[in-house]
């Protein structure tokens, strides 16, 4: 690692949602790429005495609501600055903000506390995660007006530093992803029904050979109207994913493609007539949970955009065929192949 610390890269929209130094108003929007237009938590101008606020109140204001008790173990009161990020968006984020809050430790020498909202999310699909939430510091007190949000401002150890939603650029926790993916093991319901699922379909597609499962994931939905605002683009279409089937038709023998997608009739109409598809959701109710498990558990995958496409690759490992249309992903991981 280099001596000069990367910057994370902060827009002025995401500038404008960090700290409560910042006046802003209480129905600030903020974007991001897997969950539309949210509504950013108001941050109270007049807050507190700073030795009256507590990590626990940080809590309540990153999660935008006051949250649920956790079995989070007490710990002393952290004698210098912490880590934390500004939550939002769905399941692919929040495993990006893990690991931001990670990396951003790793960088700075603070210790890392995720915002107990997100803990509790991932918590329900992970088993054995490391990092403590903020609640286990609530009862200690914070100073609010020491905090920054970039670690190019870091000058004091007592400084903390909370990372602005969406502004994390994610190739910089590329080093630390290794260690960042053995925080995310599934737990074991969820692994035991990706593998039921994956010996089922090939059962049925191909039970007198050996398959190569190729996880499929398709985003629709409302991210049409995010790529045609944030980048004037639109969608891939059937034909990115003919192409990337056809590169591992080539490549690999007795493939089958798993598609998992919120629009699985779709996924149907385009493919569900090839005798090496297997179209998920169609006929049943799934979990985000147990689609991302699904994914995890094949050789290879393709995705179109978007954090959970991303988290799916990196999880099953093997190769990973993407479309870069998002201008938001970069292939710095190897066995990863952009696609037009």
């Amino acid at each position: 690692m280099n001596a000069r610390r990367p910057a994370i890269i902060i827009t002025f929209g995401s500038l404008m949602l960090t700290i409560w130094y910042v006046n802003f108003p209480p129905n600030l929007q903020r974007q991001c790429e897997d969950c539309g237009t949210e509504t950013a938590s108001p941050i109270p101008s007049n807050a507190v005495e700073p030795n009256q606020y507590t990590f626990k109140d940080l809590d309540k204001l990153l999660c935008s609501r006051e949250v649920e008790p956790s079995n989070e173990t007490l710990r002393p009161c952290p004698k210098h600055g912490i880590a934390t990020m500004i939550p939002g968006g769905r399941t692919g984020n929040q495993m990006w903000e893990y690991s931001a809050i990670w990396f951003v430790a790793k960088e700075t020498g603070r210790q890392p506390y995720i915002p107990t909202c997100v803990k509790l999310a991932l918590e329900g699909i992970f088993e054995g995660m490391s990092l403590p939430s903020l609640q286990a510091i609530g009862h200690c007190p914070f100073d609010q007006s020491s905090s920054v949000d970039s670690m190019e401002q870091l000058v004091l150890p007592h400084q903390s530093i909370i990372v602005p939603a969406f502004s994390f650029e994610r190739r910089l926790a590329i080093p630390h992803l290794g260690e960042v993916v053995r925080e995310f093991q599934f737990k074991k319901p969820l692994r035991d029904k990706a593998q039921e699922d994956l010996r089922e379909i090939a059962a049925d597609l191909l039970p007198s050979a050996t398959p190569t499962f190729i996880g499929v994931h398709v985003r629709r939905g409302d991210y049409g109207a995010f790529l045609k605002r944030k980048w004037n683009a639109t969608m891939v279409t059937a034909t990115f994913f003919r192409k990337s089937m056809n590169y591992y038709r080539a490549k690999f023998s007795n493939c089958l493609f798993i598609y998992i997608s919120d629009d699985p009739l779709w996924c149907f109409q385009h493919f569900g007539n090839l005798s090496d598809v297997f179209v998920t959701s169609l006929n049943s109710r799934r979990t985000p949970a147990e689609d991302l498990a699904l994914m995890a558990a094949c050789n290879h995958t393709i995705f179109d955009y978007g954090t959970f496409g991303e988290w799916g690759s990196i999880l099953a490992g093997g190769l990973a065929i993407f479309n870069n249309r998002d201008q938001n992903i970069n292939p710095h991981l190897p066995n990863w192949i952009i696609m037009e």
